[in-house]
Parts: structure tokens; sequence; C-alpha cells
């Protein structure tokens, strides 16, 4: 493996380290856009030449030249290995696009995640960035799954030329109402322990449906019993920032009976049974978290998710008063498909408008 050499960094993240590709580095490029399964997913042939490994190169050594940016080259801290690269490309005024590229050897160890959350983290500190763009192949499911994790909202697909193909696409916005800057959010699964802080923030959404006048879980639900099962099972998951735990959604893998029957159609064609959807369930926001995007990444990382696991649709429902759910929820890419009903002594109005949306086509 290619170990680091008189390199200079740019900055550091846990294990990584970022430089700056030269001209000496084509060895290095060599080993990165010369492995297959690097290129398959990035270019319409799966493979790159040598003369355009080259020409990548020189593309990287100008972007830095001339905009300061690079799909910088990584390097293991502790070993000096290069792992491959990150970073970000102009896209527009005020926004840039995010990218990365691994060697196969070093996939599955959450290098791609920390390196994009410390380069996220740079583009909100050093540059003149609003937003940040990000697509994939719609084959690299990990890649989606990846830029859920880091807070990014799904905005629809693109036409990549390289590859020919419409390719899912992203944004993550880097300013918050108060102009402060965004960190990139963590998602995971909540544990036992944080039940606490999962019951404050369903308190918060409790008083925030009441204050519409919505009569959605103002019968105590969900119960606390309810979200124990929900964490026993893997299946509720938290978003943090730097302050803590703001945002918690249930996202299952198993089937919604009472999506089994509605006033309308879904998108997809299958039932509880045998489900091809990942369900969202109990999604809520913190009061002193709110206006911060935590309920789009939650959904971000619910639509990468389902991707990562080959599910064709994320289905959701929210009460037909909640129209700033509603209203979200249609901005974000789901189509209101129509009415289901939830089982009698559930909630006071079992009336609830379901919506789905195709993440993988």
């Amino acid at each position: 493996m290619a170990q680091a050499d008189g390199q200079n960094w740019l900055m550091e993240s846990d294990r990584l380290r970022f430089s700056f590709w030269t001209q000496d580095d084509l060895g290095l490029a060599r080993s990165l856009w010369g492995n297959p399964q690097v290129t398959r997913y990035i270019c319409a042939t799966g493979t790159f030449t040598g003369e355009e490994i080259a020409k990548r190169l020189a593309l990287e050594i100008g972007l830095q030249e001339h905009c300061g940016v690079q799909y910088w080259p990584l390097f293991e801290r502790e070993t000096g290995t290069f792992v491959g690269c990150c970073g970000l490309h102009p896209r527009k005024a005020g926004e840039y696009e995010l990218g990365f590229h691994l060697l196969p050897e070093f996939w599955g160890r959450g290098y791609a995640s920390e390196a994009a959350a410390r380069v996220v983290r740079f583009a909100a500190q050093n540059l003149d960035a609003d937003v940040l763009f990000a697509g994939h192949h719609p084959m690299n499911s990990r890649s989606g799954h990846v830029l859920g994790k880091l807070g990014f909202s799904a905005i629809g697909t693109e036409y990549y030329a390289p590859t020919g193909l419409m390719h899912p696409s992203y944004e993550l916005h880097l300013h918050g109402v108060q102009g402060a800057t965004c960190q990139p959010f963590q998602i995971r699964p909540a544990v036992a322990s944080e039940m606490g802080r999962l019951m404050e923030i369903y308190a918060d959404g409790r008083r925030a449906l009441a204050a519409l006048g919505i009569d959605q879980w103002q019968n105590g639900q969900p119960r606390r019993d309810m979200i124990e099962a929900d964490v026993a099972r893997g299946e509720t998951f938290v978003v943090a920032d730097a302050e803590g735990i703001g945002g918690v959604a249930m996202i299952g893998a198993g089937g919604e009976p009472t999506y089994d029957s509605i006033d309308g159609a879904w998108l997809t064609g299958s039932d509880s049974s045998n489900p091809n959807y990942l369900v969202v369930h109990r999604i809520a926001t913190a009061a002193d978290h709110a206006h911060r995007g935590m309920a789009k990444a939650l959904l971000a990382f619910a639509e990468g998710r389902a991707r990562e696991l080959g599910r064709t649709s994320v289905r959701i429902d929210t009460h037909q008063g909640n129209i700033r759910m509603r209203t979200l929820m249609r901005r974000l890419g789901y189509t209101e498909c129509g009415i289901i009903l939830l089982e009698p002594g559930a909630e006071g109005t079992r009336e609830r408008v379901a919506f789905e949306k195709l993440v993988c086509q």
C-alpha cells in the first residue's frame, strides 16, 4: 500500500489526514482511479484509461490552484497509508459539490462518513458557501446512506453526464435561521439509557401539536413502553449535533398493517406481509433544536437505509391537520397517496394522510 512521504497536510480528523494532490502523485492517482471497484459508479464505462487518470489528477490540481478546493487525498494518521480522496468541487456561486472515493480495502470502516463530516465542517468554517450538493450512482446505496447520516436531504434526481444516468441528489444547507453555522449531524440507533431524553422530545412534540389544535398524541401517545420496544428492536434512531440529541424517529423494516388498506393508491404494491418499503413513525424534534433541519435529516437517513436494504420506497403518515408536516413531505419529494385509518382507540382522530417516496428506481 502507498505511504505518505513528505506530504503537506491541510487538516485532520480522528483517524485521517487530508493532503493536496501534486504532479508527483500519479502513482497514487493510478491506484485509486485505476481500480475498477472505485470507478464502476463514476463513469459510463466503469473504468478510467491511463490518459483519463492523468486528466483527473490535473483537474484536481487545477481546482486547488484556482478555487482553493479539490477532492483531497486521504491518509491514515496512524499508518500513513493512502486511503482515497474526499473533498469539494465548485458548483455555482455559494454552492460546492461534496464527493469521496475510497479504495475498497477501506470500505466499511466509517472512513467515508468521517472524512465527509470533516469536509462539511471545513466548508462551513472556511468557505463562502450556503449549500453543499452531493449525488451518487443509483446503484451506489452506500453513498446515499453516508449522506443521510450527515444530514443531507434528498432533492430528487439530476442527470450526470459521466455515467449518462439520473443520479439521486441531495443538499445540505450550511447556515441556520439565525445565521449560525451548522455542523453535520450524527444519526445512530438510540440506546435504553437515552429514554429520558426521548420522552422529553416526544413531550415537546405533543405540546407543538396541541398548539396547532391537533389531537394527535394528546392521549399520552407515544407511550414509553412503545418507545422502549422500538429501542430494543433497534428501530429508534436519534439525530444529534454538538449540543446533543435533538430529534428522534422510528424507522422500521417490518410491514405496517394499517397501510394494507388505503382510500387512494400507494406508489408500490407490496403489503405488510412482504413489505418492499421502509416505514417511518413517531418522528419528532426537540423544542430546543427546532428549525435546524433534523426532521429532514432523519427522513434522508431513512431513504438511504431503504436503499441499503434494497427496499423500493419509504412510507409515512401524518395527521390531516398537520399542515407543516404535509408541506415538508411534499417539498422532500413524497407523494400524497390517500387516507389510511389507525387502529380503533389508538388516537382521537383515526384518519391519517399517507405519503410514499420511491428511493430505488
